[in-house]
């Protein structure tokens, strides 16, 4: 497929499309055709998808493939996240915290909870063992400018507890997709760490 396509990126956007419709409808298909077409999947069209810089759909893709050859693992992921889902998540608490703390210092902002997909909870299980109530999303918070992403790190790390080394500035040394953000985390009441995504509307 690569080799067709070259470098055209809005024919190889055309074929990340079209996989992703095959995928969400593998299920009339034997299950050794739906394995072998999702690990072609997560072999070869989700580092093109990255590549690409279509974050949503190479993680919708990542969860179908991850569904279809770690069923069980995605069931039992799929229950923790429902069990975590509710009114009271921790997130909603610091979302609160971080709000009142950027509307005070005059910084205005969007500050969102974005939930984790199945793969990435399951990667932080694999990577901590046991999982945080706010292991299940980040909050991103959008700007409209590039120098109010680093005002609003410069409140958050004075106002919050940071956790250094979960900073990356991927603002001022994008990823190779052009990927842009300043990622951080902070220790929030009771004790909670949460992720942080901030970036202007633009890089969004």
């Amino acid at each position: 497929m690569l080799v067709a396509t070259g470098n055209d990126v809005r024919v190889m956007s055309i074929k990340l499309a079209d996989r992703l419709h095959n995928m969400r409808t593998l299920g009339v298909m034997r299950p050794e055709k739906q394995a072998r077409i999702a690990k072609v999947t997560r072999d070869v069209l989700i580092p093109l998808a990255e590549r690409l810089g279509v974050q949503a759909l190479k993680t919708e893709l990542e969860d179908l493939v991850f569904a279809i050859l770690h069923p069980e693992e995605y069931e039992h992921t799929r229950a923790l996240i429902a069990a975590a889902a509710g009114p009271d998540a921790p997130l909603d608490t610091i979302a609160d915290n971080v709000r009142s703390t950027l509307r005070d210092a005059g910084i205005s902002a969007e500050v969102l909870i974005r939930p984790r997909h199945f793969v990435s909870v399951h990667r932080v299980r694999r990577k901590r063992g046991e999982l945080r109530g706010t292991d299940f999303g980040r909050l991103l918070v959008l700007v409209t400018e590039d120098a109010d992403c680093y005002a609003v790190l410069g409140e958050l790390h004075t106002c919050f507890t940071p956790v250094i080394s979960e900073f990356k500035d991927f603002i001022a040394a994008p990823k190779f997709n052009l990927y842009q953000s300043l990622h951080t985390a902070v220790v929030g009441p009771g004790g909670a760490v949460a992720e942080v995504l901030i970036r202007t509307h633009r890089m969004h």
